[in-house]
């Protein structure tokens, strides 16, 4: 009978203290209550900026132990369960352990993003405390939850006064706590009790990274879109301008246009990766480094100039320069800037049907930065690029009645720089279609060597990917010659 009263108060203390240890706010609940250990856990009333928090939080009731091990089944409202498990050396009787981390590299603060459940209002169902197991001494492997329960009641009688001399000492430890508290307490409309939750220095890094990537991908989405609205504005004002325009152009004999427009870049780069990851073991971090075969993915604005000369005889030529700036744009964990500008020619020979041999350069560069801690995983890393490209091909091209309506196809042979005298065959292919007042350009090479900087380990054969760029533009004229 006395060691199930013991037993009864243990878990009534034990759910005080861990209730006065949740955030203002927070819900408390209790898990599991048994013999050796209360487990108890503080909720986030709602998902935040940093997913929906949970804190887990236990005490142990009789003897310490030279080990703990047990593992967090977190039930989310979407179905699924996510398991953490974790691991306590040297746990002592009666201390009540919570929150972040403490000892070793144990973290029992977890957040539930929305990549694990996609709820808005709640997206924690319930917790369960499994496995858990108590390693008395490193002699022992480990005594289990039903072998303790069965310990002699002479025992727990013994660790009675103990118990309760240790609750009288906790007691006074958080009656002076809260006086503290009340001394420094600022004063607030709502006049709610301050929370005892003190953010440790490295949670406080970890959430002002949070916080900082996510200001940084929603300043780059707003100006990315902006840059977007008014250049699209621009394109339609020259597409009303460009209907009024019925001059043919096959029948001048030299005009100078202007083009804008939106495209899509696609272009292959190595990323140099950072991952650091806690080592139980030696009670400090691990830290991995390597570098991986990726791409980036970004929209751009562009700008242009067709000047073309003797349209209307047999022998014509054209030159167009060009430029593009992009962003890494509508893509979390993600930041990056690119431009690329160059110029292509073309010697025409023929009129409707015309032969081409054309020739262009083009200089990329390229700086991105990768975060993953908003995933929850550790992992940061650069990637960049700056190197130019020297074309050399020919091509067809068809002339239709009307203004500027027209197809053309390309291909070319590329020398790229950062390639220098290493063999390398890399060709690239070119489709443009002119619909009188709008033109799309599509340019593919199915083979691009990887640009960037091979900073942690020796990539002996960089396989090969597809580098495209997609764009979508409408010419405008400046000026032309009859």
């Amino acid at each position: 009978m006395v060691p199930r009263l013991i037993f009864i108060f243990c878990c009534l203390t034990n759910q005080l203290a861990l209730g006065q240890t949740c955030p203002n706010g927070w819900e408390f609940k209790n898990v599991i209550s048994a013999t050796e250990a209360q487990f108890s856990y503080c909720v986030e009333p709602r998902p935040g900026n940093l997913g929906q928090q949970i804190f887990i939080g236990y005490r142990i009731n009789f003897r310490s132990y030279k080990e703990v091990r047990f593992t967090v089944v977190i039930k989310t409202t979407c179905g699924n369960e996510i398991k953490k498990k974790i691991y306590l050396p040297e746990a002592k009787s009666g201390v009540l352990y919570s929150g972040g981390g403490f000892f070793g590299e144990i973290y029992m603060g977890f957040s539930i993003w929305k990549e694990d459940c996609n709820n808005p209002e709640n997206r924690i169902a319930g917790l369960q405390i499994v496995d858990y197991t108590f390693k008395v001494d490193e002699d022992i492997s480990s005594t289990t939850h039903d072998e303790i329960q069965t310990e002699d009641e002479e025992r727990i009688m013994q660790l009675e006064e103990k118990q309760r001399t240790q609750n009288e000492k906790t007691s006074k430890v958080l009656e002076e706590k809260e006086s503290i508290q009340s001394r420094t307490k600022k004063e607030d409309d709502d006049d709610n009790e301050a929370t005892p939750y003190i953010e440790s220095e490295s949670d406080r890094q970890r959430r002002l990274r949070m916080e900082s990537l996510i200001n940084r991908d929603w300043d780059e989405d707003q100006t990315m879109t902006t840059a977007i609205t008014n250049t699209a504005g621009v394109m339609t004002s020259a597409l009303s301008s460009n209907m009024d325009n019925d001059d043919e152009d096959d029948e001048l004999f030299s005009y100078l246009k202007g083009t804008i427009g939106l495209g899509l870049n696609h272009i292959p780069v190595l990323s140099n990766l950072t991952l650091v990851q806690n080592n139980l073991q030696t009670g400090g971090n691990k830290v991995t480094y390597s570098t991986k075969i990726g791409n980036t993915n970004h929209p751009v604005v562009s700008m242009g100039m067709m000047f073309s000369m003797f349209n209307n005889t047999f022998i014509s030529f054209r030159i167009q320069p060009f430029a593009s700036l992009g962003l890494n744009a509508f893509e979390s964990n993600v930041s990056g800037t690119h431009l690329t500008y160059g110029g292509y020619s073309a010697l025409g020979f023929g009129r409707r049907f015309k032969f081409l041999l054309k020739g262009g350069y083009a200089w990329r560069n390229g700086n991105v930065t990768y975060d993953n801690i908003l995933t929850g995983r550790d992992e940061s890393g650069t990637s960049s690029y700056d190197y130019s490209t020297l074309q050399y091909g020919a091509g067809l091209y068809w002339g239709f009645e009307g203004h500027d309506f027209f197809a053309e196809i390309s291909a070319y042979k590329e020398n790229v720089s950062f390639l220098k005298n290493r063999k390398s065959d890399v060709y690239s292919y070119e489709i443009k279609l002119s619909f009188t007042y709008i033109a799309l350009v599509l340019q593919f090479t199915p083979n691009y060597p990887i640009a960037g900087e091979l900073k942690y380990f020796n990539i002996t054969d960089r396989k090969k990917q597809g580098l495209w760029i997609a764009s979508l533009y409408v010419p405008f004229k400046i000026f032309s010659i009859d």
